[in-house]
């Protein structure tokens, strides 16, 4: 009797976790989504960058933002917005390469990527540079925002500004 009351136990449990387990992961449908909605907003970051105007992410980074950027400093939300205005490069263009989004519950993503820059520095001297780069992104209140980043340069001049990033 024992041996048949355990076994109702744990098909109950089984059941009512079924739920708990499936709420946990976004329906295929909906972590490609995510998945296109965390991309354009990335778009938006190098954009953003581009131009020199972070007022542009201020609803995609997140107020306790925190950033390591690829000289390996700790940085803000606010620090990072001011190293972008600072920035003395002037870009053609940023573009995103093999980026990918891991979905981890339905309100985390993480979204590994590189970035190529190109531009000139503020001497008029031509550069490509590539950062390996993670952003950790949360949904809060529907809305996907960055709360972490760092960033990793791979390639190109080491003589930068770059505490943009």
């Amino acid at each position: 009797m024992k041996i048949k009351a355990a076994i109702l136990a744990f098909t109950l449990v089984a059941i009512a976790a079924a739920p708990l387990a499936q709420a946990q992961s976004p329906a295929a449908g909906d972590a490609k989504a995510v998945e296109t909605k965390i991309k354009e907003l990335s778009e938006l970051w190098g954009k953003a960058m581009m131009q020199k105007d972070p007022t542009v992410l201020d609803p995609i980074i997140a107020d306790d933002f925190v950033g390591t950027n690829s000289k390996g400093k700790v940085n803000t939300k606010k620090e990072m917005y001011a190293a972008m205005k600072a920035d003395t490069d002037t870009y053609a263009s940023a573009t995103d390469n093999d980026l990918k989004v891991h979905m981890f519950g339905n309100d985390v993503a993480v979204a590994t990527g590189s970035s190529t820059e190109k531009g000139k520095t503020k001497d008029g001297k031509e550069f490509t540079r590539t950062y390996q780069w993670t952003d950790t992104w949360l949904q809060r209140g529907g809305k996907w925002q960055t709360i972490a980043s760092q960033s990793v340069q791979t390639s190109g001049d080491d003589d930068d500004d770059d505490d943009k990033d």
